[in-house]
């Protein structure tokens, strides 16, 4: 057996498809000189640069395989992290700052400064989790999150798994267990973000891989998250919201650690070519009904129509805390197939939904009463 070379870095470097050629769910047959720094406790080996993996994660014989994960300082990026190294994996975190969840190493390099200044990390599974998130209306955002998958791609030639989101959906119309065949791009956009992870998915696509997946998870929560919890609580802090459908449109949320263990299987599955799949709870909830439970104090959820609360939203984000785009992602239904995710996976989600919402409101009440200066 080819045990794994634990070489430890600390470096500091620096298309649009449509989703052509992606499976939906089918079951497969800081620039500079480097400065190399290994966590704390780590012995430092130096290999040209690259890192070497005994075999692609999953096994049970107990040899340490490297992975390398983009975006760890995130939420969800710092989950993955922490969940690779429950299972005992060597772990390589990549981004201009270091990862949350104790990665082995910290590789600096700034993605969105292209590929050239990447570090090539050798033949080992890439999680790529990396991406500038914003609303509205942003081409030089577009831009960057292309040039972060760009580089992401050079990072290592080994299975991909891709961090993508539901908002590569048609948002125009309610999605009703959305198949991931559903996302064409041949629909209006309302944000870039959502057309920049499409052509993120699609610069995955072209690049030809041997195995890749790409998840597909919609609204993240759990605890740290620093975009949707801060948004609903910006949003609701009159006590009042309005939204289409007042808030009875069901929603598949996806928690954070379902994620993580979905990224944990799509690295262990048997997988040819490159698959796009959704990763949601199983257990939809009244989008109204999740946002009481989160905030954890009485919110009145209004129904206004579509064209009014997006205006409503439009004329208040600066105070409101909801834009147009959230508006319009929250109001209608938002619910997706993962049955293709068990299939190629065999990843099947937590249940709980509800009783985790409602322990991050009180977590989250707790704290408040905890913090100096509250009554």
């Amino acid at each position: 057996m080819v045990r794994c070379r634990r070489t430890l870095l600390h470096r500091d470097a620096a298309g649009d498809a449509r989703g052509r050629g992606v499976r939906h769910g089918a079951r497969p047959g800081s620039r500079g000189r480097p400065d190399r720094r290994p966590s704390a406790g780590a012995e430092a080996a130096h290999d040209g640069g690259v890192l070497q993996s005994a075999r692609h994660p999953g096994g049970a014989s107990g040899v340490t395989s490297t992975v390398a994960v983009t975006g760890g300082s995130g939420f969800i990026g710092g989950r993955v992290i922490a969940a690779l190294k429950r299972e005992g994996h060597h772990v390589v975190d990549v981004g201009r700052r270091p990862g949350r969840g104790g990665a082995d190493e910290h590789v600096h390099v700034d993605l969105a400064a292209g590929r050239a200044r990447a570090p090539r990390l050798g033949d080992v599974p890439l999680v790529h989790c990396a991406a500038e998130v914003r609303d509205g209306f942003d081409r030089g955002m577009f831009d960057r999150n292309t040039r972060i998958m760009d580089s992401a791609l050079a990072l290592a030639t080994g299975r991909v798994v891709h961090v993508s989101s539901s908002s590569v959906y048609d948002l125009a119309r309610p999605s009703v267990h959305a198949h991931p065949g559903e996302a064409t791009g041949h629909y209006r956009w309302f944000g870039t973000y959502g057309e920049s992870k499409l052509a993120n998915e699609g610069q995955l696509v072209a690049a030809g891989r041997a195995s890749a997946v790409i998840l597909r998870p919609h609204a993240v929560y759990g605890t740290g998250d620093t975009t949707l919890l801060p948004r609903v609580l910006r949003a609701s802090r009159h006590g009042v919201l309005p939204l289409p459908l007042g808030g009875r449109a069901p929603h598949a949320l996806t928690w954070v650690d379902n994620l993580a263990a979905a990224v944990l299987a799509a690295l262990r599955a048997d997988v040819d070519g490159t698959h796009a799949v959704n990763v949601t709870d199983d257990d939809p909830v009244p989008i109204g009904d999740a946002l009481r439970a989160v905030v954890g104090r009485p919110l009145r959820v209004l129904h206004v129509p579509m064209r009014t609360a997006r205006h409503v939203a439009a004329v208040t984000r600066g105070r409101s805390g909801i834009s147009p785009y959230s508006v319009r992602q929250l109001g209608l239904e938002r619910t997706y197939d993962v049955g293709p995710t068990a299939a190629l996976l065999g990843w099947v989600p937590e249940p709980g939904t509800r009783a985790r919402l409602t322990a991050l409101g009180s977590v989250r009440r707790v704290t408040e009463r905890l913090r100096p200066g509250s009554t």
